[in-house]
Parts: structure tokens; C-alpha cells; sequence
């Protein structure tokens, strides 16, 4: 399973995916949402229900979240660890590896 992760960065530079362009804080605002160290390292559905709770994002019916763990390989797609995929500031990374993928529903409930 390839996993990739879309930025709010340009290209610059054809050696250097995803550098920082035109939205000076966009690699910093991926990070803050998708990037955290509170979030939860396990799939118990109770405890993503409790951190969706926290970070007050229902209005995402789909969401994304790497574990801290993976901080080291996720900032490696943004640099020599990825490259360009389809263009639009989507980079691909090189190697595999996890993230959790959430979905909520319209009453505030993280979905089985």
C-alpha cells in the first residue's frame, strides 16, 4: 500500500519535492493536523472518538493522522524521501508506512 500525503506547498525546485512556495506555513499547518503527539496510538474506537472531541474537527467526515512515531518518515516525504505524484503539490513517499484513517458521521460519532 502506497500512502501519500497532500501539502499546502509548491515545487520550487525539481530536486527538492514539495518545498516551501508560495504559503510559507503550509508545511506547518499539514503537521499541526495530521502530525500531533496527542494523537492516539491505537485503533480503540472510544479513544478517537475522545481526541475528535478535542480537536473539534466533525465538520471532516474523513481524516488522516499519522502517529508520532512516524514524525521522521512523514518529513522525509517532503524532501528526499518523496517525490512528485500527479502534480498539484502531492508528493508520494518512497517507503511504506502507517497512518490511521478516521471517519466521522453527522451526529459527532467516529464510524466502525
Amino acid at each position: 500500500m502506497l500512502h501519500t500525503c497532500r501539502t499546502e506547498l509548491d515545487m520550487l525546485n525539481p530536486d527538492v519535492p514539495c518545498a516551501e512556495g508560495g504559503k510559507p506555513d503550509g508545511f506547518d499547518t499539514f503537521l499541526s493536523h495530521h502530525l500531533r503527539k496527542d494523537i492516539p496510538n491505537e485503533t480503540e474506537k472510544n479513544e478517537w472518538q475522545k481526541f475528535i472531541n478535542k480537536i473539534h474537527t466533525w465538520d471532516r467526515q474523513e481524516q488522516s493522522f499519522f502517529p508520532f512515531l512516524a514524525y521522521n518518515s512523514v518529513i522525509a516525504v517532503c524532501s528526499s524521501g518523496g517525490k512528485i505524484y500527479g502534480g498539484n503539490n502531492l508528493c508520494i513517499s518512497k517507503k511504506r508506512f502507517s497512518f490511521f484513517y478516521v471517519k466521522v458521521n453527522d451526529k459527532k460519532q467516529v464510524k466502525e
